[in-house]
Order: structure tokens, then sequence, then C-alpha cells
């Protein structure tokens, strides 16, 4: 939002178009956008959801926060998205994947095939998600995106910039960071 108090999403939703119009495009979101906020203690996060649909978000990976909605919540919140959710190293407590949530993708962007994976930080979560190591999840996510022939790897994180710029330093085939 701007200091006017205009803009907000649909700004960005402007803005999105305005750059695809001169060339391929990926719209992401690095997490902490269910909660917390004012409206999230009404609405749970659906109001992201629905606002983040109409902005035509691509990619979202999780924030610390998310992990503040029930289990039920989040769940529900990742099933009413358009966009995709991508995370290496969160997972459910029993180690099966959210439904709905992949570890990477991958696709064509300017004739070029694409690797994008999702990382959030370790913290102390509700007993309902285990965030594992990103250092490792990324390791073992680079290596598979490699093997599929991925040309241009990003990591989409919610992690300190110092953990960012270590990553980026240990992993010498990852390309680009988008931290949040």
């Amino acid at each position: 939002t701007l200091a006017d108090g205009s803009g907000g999403l649909a700004r960005v939703a402007t803005m999105r178009e305005r750059i695809q119009a001169e060339g391929p495009t990926l719209f992401v979101l690095a997490g902490n956008f269910l909660s917390p906020s004012l409206l999230s203690k009404y609405y749970s996060g659906r109001q992201m959801i629905d606002a983040l649909n109409a902005a035509r978000l691509d990619y979202a990976t999780f924030g610390n926060h998310e992990f503040d909605l029930s289990r039920d919540t989040l769940v529900a919140r990742i099933h009413l998205a358009n966009f995709k959710w991508l995370s290496a190293n969160c997972r459910e407590a029993d180690g099966d994947a959210f439904p709905g949530v992949f570890s990477w993708d991958t696709l064509r962007l300017a004739g070029r095939k694409v690797g994008i994976f999702g990382l959030t930080l370790q913290g102390d979560y509700p007993a309902y998600v285990r965030c594992s190591d990103p250092d490792s999840a990324a390791r073992f996510v680079v290596d598979t995106l490699v093997q599929q022939g991925a040309e241009f790897l990003v990591a989409l994180t919610h992690q300190t910039v110092e953990a960012d710029r270590a990553l980026l330093n240990r992993e010498g085939r990852l390309d680009l960071v988008l931290g949040g």
C-alpha cells in the first residue's frame, strides 16, 4: 500500500500485468501472508487466498506464521488456492507432505527449464508440523532438479538473509534465492 493508503494488492496485480506484457514472469510469495494480520483474526487467511487468486499468484511457500493457523484451516486454505504451494522441508508431523503442497516444481520460461522449490526456517511449531533442516532439504532438491534437467534453479525461502546467503555460498548450482 502506498503512503496515501491507495494501492495494495490491486496495485501489485496491475504491476504484474505490466511486467508480464514485457516477457515471462513469475509471481511468488515467500510466506507469512495467511497470518498474522488483523483480518486473519476474523477470516483465518481466507481474504489473502481470495486476493492472491485474483492477482494470479504463481507460487508460495510457508512462512513461520502460516503455522499459527490450525492444521485443518491451513489445509483448507491450501485447497482454496489457485497457485502452487512449495515446501521442500516442512511436512506434516507423520512425515507426509501437506495435501496440495509439493517439494518442487519445474516449468519452462524463455525456453529454459526452471526448477523452483520452497524452504522455511526451522522453529518451535505446533505439533502437526515438522520443518527439517532447510540446507539438507535444499541439497536433495537441487540434486533432483539437476537430474531432471533443470537449467535454472530458484529457491523461494522464508528464512534469514544470513541463511539465504549461506545457502547460495554452499550450493553452487543454485542460481537465485527469492527470500522473504
